[in-house]
């Protein structure tokens, strides 16, 4: 399809990475409105259409999951009902009503309280980069059962975090062990046993004019304990008064204690 001159140059100022995206979507656009020819019109009506559009869809929260709920080979089953749970505890909060009132103009995506949630050391889901992120765990330990020394472990640990200091038994450097559980998996004689499923999760990740990776707790929690966390950050961001900014512009990572010792 055609553009016009000033067209083109209004679609250049888009970012590269999503460009071609959004000049399919402007070239729908103006197909449907009978037109083969692409005009700076269409660029603004389209735009103004996304950002209504938009507005309709922000709910206040967003709770996102990788595929790994629904039988990812690398799943840690660890709680695959926790994606529910957070968000009908999300919706309890009212949270767009917060932003509502206290925002001037439209509500955007990025002033959501976002939760990201992946079910395996893998991140598909990006948990680093949103208010809450969380991460499946399986902590590995070494049980009483007889070793083969058949090194299936070693070759499958891509953190290079199992040896053997002994021919009898594998060693786990927990240093660089990423609790993926697929030594536990691999291992025929139960040497290499699970001692805890759970989540690991990351307080304030985002990305913006600041970005910031998410802080981990350092902990492996429970299910339960994972939604308090939620409660509790979710709770901070509410407690605003007479502004609505993100629970990762104001955490910080001397607030880690609250989490930890309540």
């Amino acid at each position: 399809m055609q553009w016009t001159e000033n067209a083109k140059k209004e679609l250049e100022r888009v970012p590269f990475f999503v460009r071609k995206k959004v000049k399919t979507k402007i070239e729908n656009f103006a197909e449907e409105s009978n037109s083969n020819l692409v005009r700076l019109t269409h660029l603004k009506q389209a735009r103004q259409q996304f950002v209504k559009k938009m507005e309709n869809e922000v709910k206040g929260h967003r709770v996102e999951a990788c595929f790994g709920g629904t039988g990812c080979k690398n799943a840690i089953d660890a709680g695959k009902n926790i994606a529910d749970k957070i968000d009908n505890l999300l919706k309890s909060k009212k949270i767009l009503s917060f932003l509502k009132k206290n925002t001037k103009g439209s509500i955007k995506f990025h002033q959501e309280f976002k939760v990201s949630i992946s079910f395996c050391p893998n991140s598909c889901s990006r948990p680093q980069i949103n208010d809450v992120g969380i991460i499946a765990a399986n902590i590995p330990f070494i049980s009483d059962e007889k070793c083969s020394s058949c090194s299936a472990c070693v070759k499958i640990c891509m953190e290079k975090a199992i040896s053997f200091q002994t021919k009898d038994f594998p060693s786990i450097d927990f240093k660089k062990c990423i609790y993926c559980g697929e030594c536990i998996k691999t291992c025929p004689t139960h040497t290499i046993s699970s001692s805890k499923k759970g989540f690991r999760v990351l307080l304030g990740g985002k990305l913006g004019r600041h970005p910031r990776l998410g802080i981990d707790m350092g902990k492996i929690f429970s299910e339960d304990e994972v939604i308090k966390i939620v409660d509790k950050a979710a709770d901070i961001m509410l407690s605003q008064k007479n502004k609505a900014e993100r629970f990762s512009e104001i955490f910080k990572e001397s607030d880690m204690e609250k989490f930890l010792t309540q």
